[in-house]
Parts: structure tokens; C-alpha cells; sequence
């Protein structure tokens, strides 16, 4: 047996001298010692240079050879955590080894902070208020927790105002700064992109906290900000761990095909295998190359998530036959799987088979993360039964524009329903609230109230019961707007200096890689806006001032921006009323114009999202919506050219006969 100076180890760790002891342990045979502590010290080591997911294989094997050691338990737990790996340390806590564990206060709070955010909010909340008396009570940590439970409630107030409690005690844990970025996040404003990457430039010796910054700005589809923090993070602390997983998935979502190799061949150190050639298969579908994908994965052990992303590949080559026999063989596999019958709801909906669709499209609801304006603890309730005779809550649980669409359903909900209580976003309140002037609209609901109706839905669940096919959508304009405000428009639109005025919005939503196929430049718009005798509109959601300033010096072209105007969803539609042409790409714009009846020209991707169907021109939801798809994938030049002929086409009928546009 090999002699180990254990105490020249303790040293290290008590002087935090983490690399030292992490270089000296490696040159150790770990797993001949058995010695719990030597696995100790190298977890220990890695949680100090802020890689607690390089520690969790050391802490599993500290802990199998001393399963009792309290403090080495609560130290794994801690990085577990840290992770987000939420559910493997609700797991250790509920442990038979840890019930001396859970006589201490940190551990009653890691066990609260577990049940916040796997959906235990009010046992959460309440566990956490049986320990408000401890004397020895940590009160960071319980900041922490307070504020993790109220963003799991969406009580943004709640959060904030315990953060300012927080504040107030002067601390810069981890913890701390990593649920001061959650917040920012879940408050997203303009500024704070600003101030997430000035908490990196204060704290750049914490890669958990880079880690979480670089995927909120993804997230925010600001690429470039996140890129960079990644990188300079990556150049800091070493191209392993957690760190090298998120360039990877970074360079993948970019379709960046030829980085994604190089980088690859470095074969970082990572918790879990990583799967190089399942990795560029996914870079090469983001790359706009869905048949090299396809080849890539054919050669491939087919495992779900190759399966999955073939599915993927068929798709998008426009060949829905097999990628639909794909995603059935995958459903064989794992029939219970919610991600799955969503994916098979998609494709079903997109081939115009929405009977057979709508119960598969139920199960959203099973999907972690899912989006719902429900506070936690509500949600779909006798969903399955016919709401006809019923008192019903209906709730927005998609994006502004898919819930525009979906609202045109309301009418026929509110003739069979005994009372109804429809919940939209804040933002979507005015707009629908003077559309559906006889509905209740509400904002939000109390939990007495949500337990008195009969049937809650989500507004995506009303097609299962009036749109049992695309033909049974009336398609009728069925959005209102004051007439005043309409007046109002009317006027300024007339100030301006030509006789047509045209919406305008270029960039769709979603993530990262949705919002790259859905989107283009300003620049590839120009065979449209060099035409002249055209107001072109603003109608582009958290445009940028700059990118139009630059258009306006570079190439000549304004586009006009009003104030509020895609802020203020109600003066967006009265002035989209009054327009003569929308033309936009995949997003809100086009559901507003559709809603009120103005005629809406949709630039469409291959293989788009299910509601535009895979071929044809007409969008079932919307009469004056007409769609202009790619004819090759990523390639906007043959929809562009289709739009500018119809739109010189238009422009000189209306300067001979001042008619209406169709």
C-alpha cells in the first residue's frame, strides 16, 4: 500500500492553495487508496476554483466509502446545487444516510431551496418558515431561498424586495450573485444586459456565474455579448467542465461547423461523455445542411437522441413522410415521454391532422420549464372534458402571437360555457380586453378563484374542441381597436410623404437557432426597400435605433418609427389597421395584421413552425395573411423576389386606381 501524507493535503486545503492540490493529487492512484479524504480534497479542490461539476465524481466516491461523514455530505450537496443538479440533491437529502443531516438548519434550507425549483413552491415556502426562530438561522442563505420561491410563484415584487433585504447585508457569495442574475433575467429590462456583464468584469474568477450570464444573454439572443464572456471565461479557467459544454453548444446553435471540429479535437474534460459526432450532426442541421445531418446521423447507433434529431433532418429536406416515421418509432421507445408527444403533436399539426394532433399537444403541460401566466399550483384542470355548460378559466401559456391566434377561439368557447375568465399577459390586456368587450380579461386570479371554476384551460387547448381540422377556421378579422385611435393613425400615416404605407418586422422570436432560420438582415430587405412611393413602418419588436439610423445613412431608406408603437399592443394594432401591407417574417406583426383584417405578406422558412402548414400560400387562421415560402433552405432571394413583384405590382394599381391591395 502506498504511504499518502494526508496532513501535507489538509494543508493545501486549509491554505486554499486549490491547483497545488489538485496537481499533487493527481499523481495518486485514488481509487487503490480508498481513502475517503484524498477524493475529499480534490472535490474540495475543484469547488474552490469554482468547478463544482468537476467535483461530483469525487464526491460520489468520497461518499461511497463514508457514507456518515455529515460534513462531506453537505458539501456535496452544496455543489449539487450549484450544478442545478436539483433533483439528484433532494435525493441525497431524503437519503436514510442524512437523516442526522437534516437536524441542521443549512440542510432544511438546501432541502427548501430543492423543493422551489422542482415545482414544490408552497412546501418550499412553508418548511422555510418553520425556521425563521433558529438561532443559528444563515440569513444569506435564506435570502437566497426567500427570493428562489418567489420567482418560482412569478412574484417579481416578493423577489425584490427581498433582494434589496439581501443587499442590505453585504454579502458576495456565489449564491448571492448568482440569484442576482436569475432576477435581472426574470425582470428583463433594456439596462440589464449592461449590468449582467458588469457583475462579470467584478467577479471574473467565478465560472458558475459567467456560465449562467453567457446563457441568460443567449437566451436574450444577444450572441455576441454571450459569446465573449464565454471566451475570455474560458481563456481565464481552461477549456473544460460546465466552461467547454457551452462553447460547444454555443458553436452548435451558431452552426459554426468548422470551430465545432476544432474545438472537438481538444477532447475536453466534461461531467458527461460527449458525443462529437451526435454534436455535428445538430451543427450541421443550425448550419442550414440538413442532408449532410441526415447522412451524418444514418451512419450513427440509433439512440433517441439521434432519432430526434433525424426526425429533425427529414423535416427540414421537406420529406415529412419519414421524419414522421422517425419520431413514431422514437415514441415506440419511450411512449410516456412529454418532449416526444409535443414533437409528434408538431408534426401532425403541421400536415393539416389536427384531430389526431390536439391530445398529443396536451402534453406541453408535462414538460418542465413549460410557460404558463399560471402562478405555481394552478394549472390545466378537467382539461380533458368539453367545456360546454362548464364555469371556465382559460389561461395564455404561449407567446403574444400564438396567443392572439389561439384567442380567435374564444368566441366559440364563450357560447357553450355556463361563465368564462380568460388570463393573458399584462401587455395583451388592452388589446383583448376592447376585442372581447363581453369576456371577462383579467390579468391574473386568485387561488380561491382558480378552485371555483369547473375547468381550467390552456388557451393552446381550446383547437381540441372548435378547430378539429384547418378548415374550421372562420378566418374573419376578430380584433378591435377604438376607433379614435384608428382616426389617430389614419392622420399620421396621411402626413407622411408618400400615398402607401407598409409595416415592416424582420426578426422572428425563439431560440437561438428558431431565431436564426426565421430572420434576416435589414439589408437583405433592400430589392423591397429601394422601391419607391412607399412609407415603410416600424413594426419590429426591440428593433434597434442604430440598425435603422445606419439604413437610413448607408442606403438612403427610412423607416419610420412611432413611439410605443410594438410596446403598446393596442396602439400597434390600431396603426396596423390602418396600414395597406404588412409584410414581416414569423412573429407578432403578422397575427396582429391577420386579427384585424389588413393584409399581411409572411416571409416563411423551410420546414416552418406547424401553425403555416408545409406547402401552400393560405394561413388557415387568417384570411388576409398570405404566406411566401423559401424555396431552398436559408435562401431569401426567391420569397424577396415574389414579394417585390407582387408589391410593384400593387404599388402601380394603386397610383391608377387608388384601389385597395389584395
Amino acid at each position: 500500500m502506498i504511504a499518502v501524507d494526508v496532513a501535507r493535503f489538509q494543508q493545501l486545503q486549509q491554505q486554499q492553495q486549490w491547483s497545488a492540490l489538485l496537481d499533487q493529487l493527481q499523481e495518486l492512484p485514488l481509487p487503490e487508496l480508498r481513502n475517503f479524504r484524498l477524493w475529499w480534497f480534490q472535490a474540495s479542490a475543484w469547488c474552490g476554483l469554482g468547478r463544482p461539476e468537476l467535483s461530483l465524481t469525487a464526491f460520489a466516491e468520497a461518499l461511497c466509502l463514508a457514507p456518515g461523514s455529515i460534513e462531506l455530505r453537505l458539501e456535496a450537496i452544496a455543489a449539487l446545487q450549484r450544478c442545478g443538479d436539483w433533483a439528484v440533491s433532494l435525493k441525497l437529502l431524503q437519503h436514510p444516510d442524512s437523516a442526522e443531516l437534516m437536524r441542521l438548519v443549512p440542510a432544511q434550507i438546501m432541502f427548501a431551496r430543492a423543493q422551489a425549483n422542482l415545482g414544490e413552491h408552497a412546501n418550499a415556502l412553508q418548511r422555510l418558515d418553520q425556521l425563521q426562530q433558529e438561532a443559528d438561522l444563515d440569513l444569506v442563505a435564506l435570502g437566497v431561498a426567500l427570493i428562489e420561491i418567489h420567482l418560482a410563484f412569478g412574484d417579481l415584487n416578493q423577489a425584490w424586495f427581498c433582494w434589496q433585504r439581501l443587499e442590505a447585508l453585504g454579502s458576495n457569495d456565489l449564491d448571492v450573485l448568482l440569484i442576482h442574475v436569475r432576477l435581472l433575467a426574470s425582470d428583463w429590462h433594456a439596462d440589464h444586459s449592461r449590468r449582467l456583464l458588469k457583475l462579470v468584469d467584478e467577479h471574473p474568477q467565478e465560472p458558475l456565474l459567467v456560465l449562467l450570464v453567457s446563457r441568460v444573454l443567449r437566451q436574450k439572443l444577444m450572441v455576441d455579448e454571450a459569446r465573449g464572456v464565454l471566451s475570455a471565461a474560458i481563456e481565464r479557467h481552461g477549456f473544460s467542465g460546465d466552461l467547454a459544454e457551452a462553447w460547444l453548444a454555443l458553436l452548435v446553435v451558431e452552426g459554426d461547423v468548422d470551430a465545432l471540429k476544432a474545438w472537438l479535437a481538444r477532447d475536453p474534460m466534461v461531467r458527461r461523455p460527449l458525443q462529437p459526432q451526435r454534436l455535428m450532426a445538430e451543427c450541421l442541421l443550425r448550419a442550414f445542411r440538413p442532408a449532410e445531418a441526415r447522412d451524418l446521423l444514418l451512419s450513427l447507433d440509433a439512440d433517441d437522441e439521434v432519432l430526434s434529431l433525424l426526425s429533425d433532418a427529414y423535416r427540414r429536406l421537406g420529406d415529412y413522410t419519414n421524419g414522421l416515421d422517425v419520431m413514431q418509432k422514437l415514441l415506440l421507445r419511450r411512449p410516456h415521454s412529454a418532449e416526444l408527444q409535443l414533437q409528434m403533436a408538431y408534426q401532425l399539426l403541421a400536415q393539416g391532422r389536427w384531430s389526431e394532433a390536439w391530445s398529443l399537444y396536451e402534453s406541453r403541460f408535462g414538460i418542465a420549464g413549460v410557460s404558463s401566466f399560471l402562478a405555481p399550483g394552478m394549472g390545466p384542470r378537467n382539461h380533458w372534458t368539453s367545456p360546454h355548460q362548464r364555469s371556465v378559466l382559460v389561461f395564455a401559456e404561449q407567446g403574444f402571437g400564438d396567443t392572439l391566434m389561439m384567442a380567435s377561439m374564444l368566441p366559440d368557447l364563450a357560447q357553450v360555457v355556463e361563465h368564462l375568465v380568460v388570463m393573458v399577459q399584462p401587455r395583451l390586456l388592452p388589446l383583448l380586453t376592447c376585442s372581447f368587450p363581453q369576456l371577462e380579461i383579467v390579468s391574473g386570479v386568485s387561488q380561491e378563484r382558480f378552485a371555483a371554476v369547473d375547468s381550467c384551460y390552456g388557451i393552446g387547448s381550446l383547437g381540441r374542441f372548435f378547430r378539429h381540422s384547418p378548415d374550421d377556421c372562420p378566418a374573419h378579422p376578430y380584433l378591435n381597436v377604438p376607433e379614435e385611435s384608428c382616426l389617430h393613425w389614419r392622420q399620421r400615416l396621411a402626413s407622411l410623404p408618400e400615398p402607401f404605407s407598409v409595416g415592416l418586422a424582420w426578426r422572428g422570436g425563439g431560440d437561438l437557432g428558431e431565431h436564426r432560420r426565421r430572420s434576416l438582415d435589414l439589408e437583405a430587405l433592400m430589392p423591397l426597400l429601394s422601391l419607391t412611393g412607399v412609407n415603410w413602418i416600424n413594426l419590429q419588436y426591440r428593433h434597434s435605433q442604430v440598425e435603422l439610423d445606419q439604413l437610413q445613412h448607408n442606403r438612403g431608406v427610412q423607416v419610420h418609427h412611432f413611439a410605443g408603437i410594438t410596446e403598446d399592443l393596442l396602439e400597434t394594432a390600431a396603426l396596423t389597421k390602418e396600414l395597406d401591407l404588412v409584410i414581416t417574417v414569423q412573429q407578432t406583426a403578422l397575427h396582429i395584421a391577420g386579427g384585424v383584417g389588413t393584409t399581411a405578406w409572411v416571409l416563411v422558412p423551410v420546414a416552418p413552425e406547424w401553425r403555416y402548414g408545409i406547402e401552400g400560400s393560405r394561413m388557415p387562421w387568417y384570411s388576409s395573411v398570405e404566406l411566401f415560402r423559401q424555396t431552398q433552405l436559408s435562401d431569401w432571394s426567391d420569397p424577396i423576389e415574389r414579394v417585390r413583384t407582387r408589391l410593384m405590382t400593387a404599388l402601380a394599381q394603386r397610383a391608377g386606381q387608388n384601389g385597395s391591395i389584395s
